[in-house]
């Protein structure tokens, strides 16, 4: 089939929505199947192919109605993608949206009922509306819970992230593939490493509105107050960003504890994640948090580097303290520091043992090729 997968993200770059993409595409095209892209996002890399996959960047912001005032302008997006899609001479078999942005979504509705085409959507995360421009009462809030409760229902299949969201849309849709994030296998993963001599931790990514890890570097403060030694790089966020958000965590500015990478390539920024010994993500037991699913999880055990969370979304799925992770229930900061101490005195034989673990988690749960089978049924009800 020629399927076209669309939405508003940048790609071939290094964050979670190209990469949600990427995992998508790969399963796709080990199916025979002819995918061509058309990011709605200008990348900073210019290319329009990779391998057999043909890129067609479509910037929605670059033109069309109110492009000159993007807060604006996100409430229409939409119309460049689908005047590429109508002068198109072949239409496609299938469209897949990434995202349920309601500008997208209303046209690619008509779009695809007019030419006879099916649309499925891949439907990553269910927006905090205190999250988005406006707040709660704003246009984007209300445009996100329309999509949401509304429009997403009318389309011919669902890609979903999480179980929350499977579960959400199950009634309404019975053409639904439940499909986390996907990696590829990655070469020359050194699933025997032993810890490092000074236990290492990673975080990758810009914390924003969506991470709550403030009591976990409480925690780390007061082990760092009380002599424990430890390093953490923080990868994809500058230090005077971090410091403006957590201005009181002391060793943020000890360059013996601390390194701040930037933006990085995400070859860069796996090479630091297989190095470290646990890559941490904290996040709140919220909506928004359940029904979307980190791909830095994933990408961190298909690295064979543990996972150092609290329990959202699906973690209790993929993830089980001391087996291939460290898990936690609450987000207090006693209950931190016990855990830290314990994760301190790890032996490197249990280290070594979770880093297996971790590695045969990526494999049963993260992999592309587990999912070849589902991804082609799920096709082929829908088609």
């Amino acid at each position: 089939m020629n399927i076209i997968y669309t939405g508003l993200f940048a790609y071939p770059d290094s964050n979670a929505n190209s990469l949600r993409v990427k995992g998508v595409v790969n399963l796709l095209e080990s199916y025979g199947h002819n995918v061509t892209i058309l990011p709605g996002l200008k990348s900073i890399i210019d290319i329009n192919k990779i391998g057999s996959t043909e890129v067609v960047p479509v910037d929605e912001y670059s033109s069309g109605f109110l492009s000159g005032i993007n807060g604006v302008r996100g409430m229409f997006i939409g119309d460049n993608t689908l005047d590429y899609l109508e002068k198109m001479i072949k239409k496609p078999d299938v469209i897949i949206l990434y995202g349920t942005a309601l500008g997208y979504l209303l046209r690619l509705l008509r779009f695809t009922k007019k030419y006879n085409i099916k649309l499925i959507l891949d439907v990553v995360e269910w927006y905090d509306p205190r999250h988005l421009p406006g707040g709660l009462f704003g246009p984007y809030a209300i445009a996100n819970e329309l999509s949401m409760r509304f429009f997403v229902k009318k389309a011919n299949g669902l890609i979903v992230i999480s179980e929350y969201l499977r579960k959400y849309y199950e009634d309404s849709n019975n053409k639904i593939i439940l499909l986390p994030p996907l990696f590829t296998k990655v070469i020359n993963v050194d699933i025997n490493r032993q810890k490092n001599d000074v236990l290492q931790l990673c975080y990758v990514g810009t914390p924003g509105k969506k991470e709550n890890f403030i009591v976990f570097l409480d925690a780390l403060d007061f082990l760092y107050q009380n002599g424990y030694q430890f390093k953490i790089n923080f990868v994809g966020v500058k230090k005077e960003e971090f410091i403006s958000k957590y201005p009181k965590i002391k060793f943020i500015n000890d360059k013996d504890y601390c390194f701040f990478h930037g933006r990085v390539s995400n070859e860069k920024a796996k090479e630091i994640i297989s190095l470290s010994d646990f890559m941490f993500v904290f996040r709140p037991n919220l909506r928004f948090a359940n029904a979307g699913f980190p791909s830095k999880v994933a990408e961190s055990l298909s690295l064979a580097t543990p996972v150092f969370c609290n329990n959202f979304s699906d973690i209790s799925k993929y993830v089980t303290d001391g087996y291939n992770g460290i898990v936690v229930e609450r987000l207090e900061t006693n209950s931190l520091i016990e855990k830290l101490k314990w994760v301190f005195s790890i032996s490197n034989q249990s280290y070594s043992a979770m880093r297996k673990n971790a590695y045969s988690s990526y494999e049963k749960n993260f992999n592309q090729t587990a999912y070849l089978e589902k991804m082609e049924i799920f096709l082929k009800g829908v088609c």
